[in-house]
């Protein structure tokens, strides 16, 4: 199969031979293979930056996986809601022990507490947003992502991955590695903001606290 083929839209299915290699050289038969080629348009957001989104639903995906020696952590995905006045709408928040607001315009996958989990895309919680649809009395929705299980930080778990995703389209707004940031315990991910009526910022916050629990302290 050439790369002209795949860029051309066409779904490529061939038949090959398997090809002996060091320390399998009894192997005999074919492979039956099938590829499919989709171009998208990149769209990273960094820091700081801000897109008017048209787009109706949304989502906070949250992966990791277990630490060496299969050894579990919590990690948690939330969105928290907030009034026009900056107060917390708890009936509109969701989180590992509320799964669902109001009127069901958020919704959470559930609490994955050990990072073997695959929900797609090596996701293990994922946060869907119908923002057309939300109470209109939401003016923010905060992204956050926390490490639950106690004397961890994302720093241990190196392999932490959040995302915001465009559901409508599979596109990626951003893609954050806390483990890469330091020794601490709650990621600030991203903010929505109601522009007016249905219509939602999107800003990318991408920092970092210890306001989920204190950081761990060595024995001195």
């Amino acid at each position: 199969m050439t790369l002209g083929e795949l860029l051309d839209g066409q779904t490529v299915e061939k038949t090959l031979p398997l090809v002996n290699c060091p320390g399998c050289k009894k192997a005999k038969g074919s492979i039956k293979v099938k590829v499919t080629f989709t171009a998208r348009k990149a769209l990273t957001l960094t820091k700081g930056s801000e897109l008017d989104t048209s787009s109706s639903k949304l989502a906070l995906a949250m992966g990791w996986d277990m630490l060496p020696g299969n050894q579990a952590v919590d990690v948690d995905a939330s969105c928290v809601a907030f009034d026009d006045r900056g107060n917390v709408m708890l009936d509109e928040t969701v989180y590992f022990a509320d799964l669902v607001n109001s009127n069901k315009t958020i919704r959470h996958s559930g609490d994955e507490q050990e990072g073997d989990e695959d929900l797609g895309c090596g996701d293990d919680e994922i946060i869907h947003i119908d923002v057309e649809r939300l109470n209109p009395r939401v003016k923010v929705l905060m992204l956050v992502a926390t490490v639950a299980t106690e004397g961890r930080t994302f720093k241990d778990v190196k392999t932490a991955r959040a995302r915001v995703v465009n559901m409508e389209t599979d596109e990626e707004f951003c893609r954050i590695y806390p483990g890469t940031s330091g020794d601490f315990t709650c990621l600030f991910v991203a903010r929505l903001v109601r522009v007016e009526g249905t219509k939602w910022r999107l800003n990318v916050i991408d920092d970092y606290d210890n306001v989920s629990r204190p950081r761990p302290t060595s024995d001195a």
